[in-house]
């Protein structure tokens, strides 16, 4: 097209004819193709056009050549003038291609002015025929998403990446589509749902190795290794920023050879060779020396955190300087992705130089600026696996408190602040859609002050509450009216060592000595340090903290006496204590009188063709009728009748759910399930996460699940898997699982469980009963902690005899 710009302009009108009748065959195979009709439309503009019209046209196309030469080049501010002129003839000539011309120009504002960039794109949008232009279209949607994600928005972002998918890959295909899944990948990724994330940039590069484009192969390799080294895997980030080094040097722009210095100083930088990683971060500050502003600044927040963190530790001054510039030109910019991680790259400088004050007042900022985004996160199922941006902010202002201020209490209160959002959000959201529905601005839900929590205490326990620190321990031993603080030094990494030990001896079926080990190794962290501040013999409430979620603490072994912290104490897990008061509340409000019955669930027929590799559990179908003839009244379903409308029909007549079956814990929260019989082939007879928090079970006091694994952590924002999605659900009691249960030992457990329940114990105090009972059972293959350790009860249990 700007070639017969060129020739209609310099009078050769044989070469103009020449190469209008090429570009009209072009356009018509592309429109049988992919259905775009662009180009013959703009032919058929030329053909039916008059001067000046046609002088107008030959004009803009001509300035469209180009202005897009030189936007490939990154010589944005070249380009952008050209772009203006081209869209201004061509609206002028009345010619459908001044989209393209409006759309570049866009895509370079979207460097220098976003919100400019921003009204374009909606505009254009608004103006387009998606049936006749569907890669333009999709081409605006993208930039769109691009532009909302790079705002802190990333939920907006993938409904218009969903759109511009859907459009560019019913019309021109993977040429073009497959780069959406990277655009996809980064905005799962700011949702926290990095399974999702994964699945996504795997398909882009299938589909991308194929096509071979260097420029579009380069931005997937650099999400990558931007994922890699968020999510702290700087070996395999070093390994993919190599072959982004070596695309880019194909490319040879400097912008691609800007992101791959950038990238390998990272993660040489992670990996404690500071040396290489400075060199090469030098480099990429010297390839992005040479660009236009505004490309130059969307590299400068990963650059300089990346650069802050090498220089923290030598010279904290030129680190503050450093991010203290690329916050200016993210600010300037409207570029609000990077800020969380910005302002606490500079906190932790401004603590290295002794400016304590600064550094909290970013630290509080980095928080607020945090909660804001979570805010607009209005997809509650989105908002299940919400990013966690802020916990490095929440890191280190905890470690501020407690270090600066001498402050358990408002360090305790960060602690609280920072924990199960995501769960809290459910509990007090209400039913599916609500929120959503509402045109009225999300708010989120607080967390207790201190001192609300100290009142509201049961008298006669401790609550104990965790945070991981990379260098240390911090233990909260909270009380009817007491707060201490313990510090224990032990790293997250030893922490992650010991914990891997136990659990792996107990998975692995390990002899009763090394599993006891293990366990002892924990008490004597976890445990022994807090002792002299706890009351003996009281129950105990766990308030785990990310990796914390996977230790047993029933099975924690007390090398003093050798015995296991069950057989002196009853033990419970909340997901924070302003939770567990909120759970507390339920339970009380739900012990009335009553009969209790419940709702059983036994081995239901789950479909075999989608879950070949599962068994039939025989045990599962036996231990549930005999939970179910222990209350009268119950109800219970097994075989081709556990479907899943029966389950939820019948939970709600139930004060409590028994369900012993299969159940599958996903890396996406929301995707753990429970498995059911379908029903006449019309459904997968699958229960998932997402949708179970959303069903009103008020009126159950508890739930049991007696399954394979339903509880998962791992991050400090939320409590994930099954249990999680019940909790939110209303029932303020889950018993849940930690790890893969076999059939007989999980029978025992359940059937002494119960019975100690129906006796009037509360859940801690039965399943202490239960698994002491199969700690000291005649048959010794029961003793192991394999057998019994792996349920724990989760939530608001009220403790008995209080003093």
């Amino acid at each position: 097209l700007p070639k017969w710009g060129a020739a209609y302009l310099s009078g050769n009108r044989d070469a103009a004819a020449s190469q209008l009748a090429l570009i009209a065959e072009i356009g018509a195979a592309l429109a049988e193709v992919t259905g775009d009709t662009m180009i013959l439309d703009t032919t058929a503009a030329i053909a039916r056009g008059r001067e000046p019209g046609l002088t107008e046209a030959a004009e803009g196309l001509d300035a469209f050549g180009q202005g897009v030469k030189l936007y490939n080049l990154s010589k944005i501010a070249e380009a952008r003038p050209l772009l203006a002129t081209a869209e201004r003839l061509l609206r002028k000539a009345g010619n459908p291609f001044r989209g393209w011309a409006e759309f570049y120009g866009a895509v370079c504002d979207h460097y220098s002015n976003p919100d400019r960039a921003f009204h374009t794109f909606s505009q254009l949008r608004r103006q387009l025929d998606e049936e006749r232009h569907p890669v333009l279209a999709g081409r605006t949607v993208w930039l769109l998403g691009t532009l909302t994600n790079n705002h802190g928005r990333p939920e907006e972002a993938l409904r218009h990446y969903q759109a511009a998918f859907a459009l560019l890959d019913s019309s021109v295909g993977p040429q073009l589509a497959s780069f959406v899944h990277v655009l996809l990948a980064e905005a799962y990724t700011a949702l926290g749902e990095v399974e999702r994330a994964w699945e996504e940039r795997v398909a882009a590069f299938a589909d991308l190795s194929r096509a071979g484009e260097p420029r579009r192969l380069h931005a997937a390799l650099n999400e990558a290794a931007s994922a890699l080294l968020y999510q702290g895997y700087a070996g395999p980030a070093l390994s993919v920023a190599d072959e982004l080094q070596v695309v880019a040097q194909v490319r040879g722009t400097p912008t691609a050879l800007a992101e791959a210095s950038l990238k390998r100083g990272w993660a040489l930088d992670l990996l404690g060779r500071h040396e290489e990683a400075l060199a090469e971060l030098q480099a990429a500050e010297g390839h992005a020396a040479g660009l236009a502003s505004g490309l130059r600044d969307r590299i400068t927040g990963p650059l300089a955190l990346a650069k802050a963190s090498a220089l923290t530790g030598r010279d904290p001054a030129r680190s503050a300087e450093v991010v203290t510039g690329a916050l200016a030109a993210d600010l300037d910019n409207g570029y609000l992705f990077q800020l969380t991680r910005l302002l606490t790259a500079r906190a932790r400088a401004y603590r290295a130089l002794g400016d304590d004050a600064r550094a909290e007042s970013d630290l509080r900022l980095a928080i607020e600026h945090h909660e804001r985004i979570r805010v607009g996160v209005r997809s509650e199922q989105l908002r299940l696996s919400a990013f966690e941006r802020a916990q490095e902010a929440f890191d280190e202002m905890i470690r501020l408190q407690v270090d600066h201020h001498r402050s358990p209490e408002r360090a305790f209160e960060y602690a609280e602040r920072s924990r199960s959002r995501v769960l809290l959000d459910l509990i007090q959201s209400g039913p599916a859609g609500t929120a959503e529905a509402s045109n009225a601005p999300l708010s989120l839900p607080q967390a207790l002050p201190a001192q609300e929590i100290l009142d509201r205490l049961p008298a006669g326990m401790n609550l104990i509450e965790y945070a991981v620190l990379p260098d240390r321990l911090l233990v909260w031993i909270v009380g009817r009216g007491s707060l201490d603080l313990v510090e224990i030094e032990a790293s997250a990494k030893d922490l992650e060592k010991s914990i891997d030990s136990l659990r792996n001896a107990i998975g692995r079926r390990a002899t009763l000595h090394e599993i006891r080990s293990a366990a002892a190794l924990l008490y004597e962290t976890l445990i022994l340090p807090l002792e002299s501040k706890l009351r003996p013999g009281m129950p105990l409430v766990f308030v785990p903290d990310r990796l914390l979620v996977r230790v047993p603490f029933a099975a924690l072994v007390d090398p003093r006496d050798g015995h296991y912290l069950v057989e002196n104490r009853a033990v419970s897990v909340a997901p924070s204590a302003t939770l567990y008061l909120a759970a507390l509340d339920r339970s009380r409000a739900l012990a009335g009188p009553g009969r209790r019955t419940v709702l059983a669930v036994g081995d239901p027929s789950f479909s075999r063709q989608r879950y070949p590799h599962l068994p039939r559990l025989a045990g599962a179908d036996a231990e549930a009728a005999e939970i179910a003839a222990l209350y009268p009244g119950s109800q219970l379903l097994r075989g081709d009748l556990a479907t899943r409308d029966a389950f939820l029909a019948g939970a709600r007549d139930h004060r409590l759910v028994h369900f012993a079956g299969h159940a599958l814990l996903h890396p996406v929260p929301h995707l753990s399930r429970l498995l059911f019989a379908p029903v006449d082939g019309s459904d997968g007879g699958v229960l998932y996460a997402n949708d179970l928090a959303y069903e009103r079970l008020e009126h159950i006091e508890m739930v049991v699940l007696s399954a394979c694994r339903t509880v998962d952590g791992g991050q400090r924002e939320s409590l994930t898997g099954l249990a999680a999605a019940f909790l939110a659900a209303g029932p303020p009691v889950v018993v849940s699982s930690l790890w893969d249960v076999e059939d007989r030992p999980t029978r025992e457990l359940m059937r002494s469980f119960h019975a100690a329940f129906r006796q009037g114990n509360d859940p801690a105090t039965a399943l202490r009963s239960a698994q002491i009972s199969l700690l000291t059972a005649s048959d010794s293959r029961l003793h192991s902690p394999s057998s019994w350790a792996g349920f724990e009860v989760i939530g608001g249990v009220v403790p008995q005899n209080p003093d």
